[in-house]
């Protein structure tokens, strides 16, 4: 969407003394080499080495340009530009591609090619806030909008600045909605994602009494997202969201479990039909509609309401709004498996963050059977690793009989659980995967539900996989 010539004038802030290279326009700008493809740009963040394999592997798979604070190293040739000193006599000379940029701040650089990259697209940008369940939110409400709509959902959550400008270089030419997932900490956050995104449609759907967004100076910041222009999709069984909603001066429209609320969407005749989903009734305008969602858990009637609602303002009928509903049920990572001794796995080993940690223990709080987590170290944290590590240790001494922990973080998860009341016997802080493969062996007992959550890095399939009962779950399949 931008060339390469666009790229460095947003950058050096000169249309004057633009190298000579050959004119290419970029098919993406990404940080994540697996990500890369023919014609990228690779942005090299400065908590993240690149090695020269790396730069062989991204020349291999056609990068035509880096950017980076300092040079790379590399095993081929690549020339280097320093962008602020534009205007050089190094900047008339023939430039081969690949090409590196060098830039005094990579977060910066950043955040101004975003801004272009959005400039050029009519995208309309969808946000999606709230305390937990958003990565669940985010892939249903990409598989209702695409029912329509040319649907882009960066798999990441947007935290700052930097996150949420690579969120919106997830933008293609052809993309006609963007859903962002949003949980800004900073002011700084809020005011590119205000400045940059074009959010018209933003949807909070639920708010812990803790949140910034509830009071302070980032519920400022979220309200100066919303304008007359912009539609506001609400939870309206929250009393927070309520009274937060109450002060905006955009469209608003709720949704809930009752009508007695004045939702404009309801919820009715809910049902549990255990590893099947839930059934349900949605009320909208005289219509009743009777669904089922491939959903575990009643909490996930809301974030059904709240992808229904985002598909009825954005004027997709019911038929499509059901079709992208039914079609969760690919896409869903919590993987309930038999394992040993009767027990039944539920496994979120695929980038589990605490928020959606924290849905799968109340999913596990409504079912029958002693509880037991083993928890690992989660990611798109920030500089909130620790605290909201220990949201989960709270959560799991309400509810779970034991508990076992691997890596640092999740040492932070089994400590607070002990601070909070959990006898520290029954908490184990295992080594590796096999230590906690052998504690399970040990505490086990038939019936036992047990969920198994972490990051990638954490391998705790691994530990799924060693106890899994392979002869009932063939005769499931």
């Amino acid at each position: 969407m931008l060339t390469l010539d666009e790229v460095w004038t947003c950058l050096s802030g000169t249309q004057h003394a633009i190298p000579k290279w050959p004119s290419v326009a970029l098919s993406e700008v990404v940080s994540d080499p697996k990500r890369a493809g023919p014609g990228c740009l690779f942005v090299a963040l400065p908590d993240r080495p690149v090695s020269p394999e790396t730069m062989e592997q991204l020349a291999r798979q056609g990068a035509v340009a880096f950017l980076a604070r300092q040079t790379l190293p590399s095993n081929r040739p690549i020339r280097w530009l320093p962008v602020e000193q534009a205007g050089g006599q190094e900047s008339l000379q023939v430039v081969t591609l690949p090409v590196g940029l060098i830039v005094g701040d990579v977060g910066a650089a950043v955040q101004k090619i975003a801004a272009a990259w959005r400039a050029k697209s009519s995208a309309q940008g969808v946000g999606l806030f709230g305390s937990e369940g958003l990565r669940t939110l985010q892939r249903l409400t990409q598989l209702v909008l695409s029912q329509r709509f040319q649907t882009n959902s960066p798999d990441g959550l947007a935290c700052d600045a930097l996150s949420a400008a690579l969120a919106v270089l997830a933008l293609r030419p052809y993309t006609q909605r963007l859903v962002l997932r949003l949980n800004l900490n900073d002011a700084a956050g809020f005011e590119f994602v205000q400045q940059v995104a074009q959010l018209r449609l933003i949807t909070l759907n639920n708010l812990w009494p803790d949140s910034p967004l509830a009071s302070g100076p980032l519920s400022e910041r979220f309200l100066a997202l919303l304008t007359p222009e912009t539609t506001l999709v609400i939870n309206a069984d929250d009393p927070e969201i309520q009274r937060l909603a109450g002060r905006s001066p955009a469209k608003v429209f709720s949704y809930g479990v009752t009508h007695s609320s004045g939702c404009d969407l309801w919820a009715s005749h809910i049902e549990s039909q255990g590893r099947e989903g839930l059934r349900l009734r949605l009320h909208y305008r005289g219509d009743i509609v009777h669904v089922r969602i491939p959903l575990l858990g009643r909490y996930s009637v809301h974030t059904a309401l709240a992808a229904s609602a985002l598909g009825l303002v954005s004027g997709l009928s019911w038929d499509e709004i059901v079709a992208g509903l039914r079609a969760m049920s690919a896409q869903l990572h919590l993987i309930m498996t038999p394992g040993l001794r009767g027990a039944t796995f539920l496994e979120d080993s695929y980038d589990a963050t605490p928020a959606s940690t924290l849905s799968a223990l109340n999913l596990l709080d409504e079912l029958p059977g002693r509880k037991v987590a083993v928890l690992g170290d989660m990611m798109e944290l920030g500089h909130l690793e620790a605290e909201e590590h220990k949201k989960v240790g709270r959560r799991v001494m309400e509810m779970a009989a034991y508990l076992i922990t691997l890596g640092s973080l999740g040492w932070i998860i089994g400590q607070e659980a002990v601070s909070c009341g959990m006898p520290a016997a029954q908490v184990y802080a295992a080594a590796d995967q096999a230590d906690a493969v052998n504690r399970l062996r040990d505490v086990l007992q038939p019936g036992d539900l047990v969920l198994v959550a972490g990051a990638r890095w954490t391998k705790l399939k691994q530990v799924v996989d060693a106890l899994l009962d392979l002869q009932s779950a063939l005769c499931e399949t």
